[in-house]
């Protein structure tokens, strides 16, 4: 519940001091409490401070990552897989979205194989990835390369792929 100053004025005749710029109330039973116009800035100064550092931050984030690139040999999900995979998350990347092609274009101009970067290539590409960055890691042992890169990342997802 709030009164102003002249609410305060009309029912109880007396002028409330000039630093004070409302008075509010939590409950029925409670006492007035007295605003001051000092502290209403300060609340302002720091939504103010909040919505700036929102603005501030950068609208991305540059991560270390791997391009993970893998033959799942599962006869439904079978073929050649590319995935980005981060401390925290792992990015999935497929031919379905027409932002997915363009990052798969991208690794596949980070690490040239001597292949043409090309959609139509990519088996051709990822196999010879596979053999050249060959590694045992994420429960896999063959069939699978991984190589150290950076993203960088939003809230939507990743934006761009770079060489480490």
């Amino acid at each position: 519940m709030l009164m102003t100053r002249s609410a305060a004025k009309f029912w109880w005749g007396n002028e409330l001091p000039k630093e004070v710029a409302y008075l509010k109330k939590e409950h029925l039973s409670n006492d007035w409490i007295e605003v001051t116009y000092n502290e209403i800035k300060k609340v302002k100064i720091q939504q103010q401070d909040i919505q700036l550092n929102r603005k501030r931050t950068p609208d991305f984030i540059t991560k270390p990552a791997y391009v993970w690139v893998f033959k799942n040999e599962f006869w439904a999900f079978g073929g050649w897989w590319i995935y980005i995979k981060t401390l925290n998350k792992d990015y999935g990347i497929s031919f379905k979205h027409e932002y997915d092609k363009k990052m798969i274009l991208k690794a596949m101009e980070l690490f040239p194989m001597g292949v043409f970067p090309m959609l139509e290539n990519f088996e051709l590409w990822a196999e010879l990835f596979a053999n050249k960055y060959a590694c045992n890691a994420f429960n896999r042992t063959k069939n699978q390369g991984i190589a150290k890169c950076y993203v960088d990342i939003n809230w939507k997802g990743i934006i761009d792929i770079k060489k480490y």
